[in-house]
């Protein structure tokens, strides 16, 4: 061995303390520099993870809310189901009709479900059209409007034709065509 290195381990011998004390200080500042290096990534980490606690706090701190609100939907969404028509039943299906013609006192002169167009359904709901004429006073039929409107069927008037029966009196004739939202 070189006879300088030989002298270097003599004096480090000699020198224990010392010798122990720059290992110890050459490991410190290697494992040091590697933590420095690695800070920003765990920095972040630490972020990402404040920020998902955060959030999940706020969930559970909500977790009542969301379960009225589940309920809620859930309820409306029952009574939107036990309102779908079904198509085959045209009994209850023009009942419906002549329910609201007893308690609007209008005069329903013309009432059709119609056939069913084809392509006219999406997996969840398909629509039934009808074809309503109706004729009584303004009120009358703006009560029958209004109940048909506010009722607990799902409807969308598609066309629709308002006129007076005749010119010089009280009398008016609504033409109305609609679907009516129906169970698959």
């Amino acid at each position: 061995m070189n006879p300088r290195i030989r002298e270097f381990f003599a004096l480090a011998a000699d020198f224990a303390f010392v010798t122990v004390s720059v290992l110890v200080i050459l490991v410190a500042g290697g494992a040091s520099f590697y933590l420095r290096q690695n800070i920003a990534q765990l920095e972040q980490e630490h972020a990402s993870v404040r920020t998902e606690g955060e959030g999940m706090l706020k969930t559970i701190a909500g977790a009542v809310a969301l379960r009225n609100d589940r309920e809620a939907i859930g309820a409306a969404t029952r009574e939107i189901s036990a309102n779908l028509i079904t198509e085959e039943n045209l009994a209850d299906n023009l009942g419906y009709f002549y329910k609201i013609e007893d308690q609007s006192h209008a005069r329903i002169t013309e009432l059709h479900q119609l056939a069913v167009p084809a392509g006219n359904s999406s997996p969840g709901a398909k629509t039934i059209p009808f074809s309503v004429n109706v004729t009584g006073t303004f009120l009358q039929v703006f009560t029958f409007l209004h109940e048909l409107e506010h009722g607990p069927r799902l409807m969308r008037i598609t066309a629709f034709s308002f006129d007076r029966r005749a010119q010089g009196g009280d009398s008016v004739v609504l033409e109305l065509n609609l679907e009516m939202l129906a169970k698959p």
